[in-house]
């Protein structure tokens, strides 16, 4: 993507088509034929797990979460959501009444197709939404202590290509 000064001293936006990406086509949302609002970033999944295994231990001062090596532990509650900034805030504004378009790369993977169907559910403009089946999009798994204290593990997905 470009930024470029127009005459008056406004800014403009020129988009790039990277090479070698497939691109979805859909038609923007707004009866002008553009978006309301254009999000830019990265879509992400989210796993959150809960339960008494993630109950802390803590030694001087410091709380850790013991989780025994080589066994199988039951949590009570799994809960998978989709979001990044990008997404929660195009989202937001299409429930709100604007159209909205999001630019963002995504895989040809089970999370990234979850993020496309988010996408088309919430009416979300995909013209904008390369596909490279060498992405795989961030994901991070919460791990939720019964106090409510979490530890988060994160996997920042894979470097976009342009």
């Amino acid at each position: 993507m470009a930024n470029l000064i127009g005459r008056k001293g406004r800014l403009k936006t020129k988009i790039v088509k990277p090479k070698g990406l497939r691109r979805q086509h859909k038609k923007a949302s707004s009866k002008r034929g553009y978006s309301d609002v254009l999000c830019i970033g990265r879509p992400a999944q989210d796993t959150l797990l809960s339960g008494e295994i993630f109950k802390p231990v803590c030694e001087h001062g410091v709380c850790y979460e013991h989780i025994p090596l080589g066994t199988k532990s039951n949590v009570q509650d799994v809960s998978v959501l989709y979001g990044g900034n990008a997404l929660n805030a195009a989202i937001t504004f299409s429930r709100q009444g604007l159209s909205s378009s999001i630019l963002a790369q995504v895989g040809t993977d089970s999370p990234s197709q979850n993020i496309l169907q988010i996408i088309k559910d919430e009416g979300i403009s995909e013209e904008l939404v390369y596909l490279d089946e060498h992405v795989k999009v961030a994901q991070s798994t919460n791990i939720i202590a019964p106090d409510g204290e979490r530890a988060i593990l994160t996997y920042p997905g894979s470097a976009i290509n342009v």
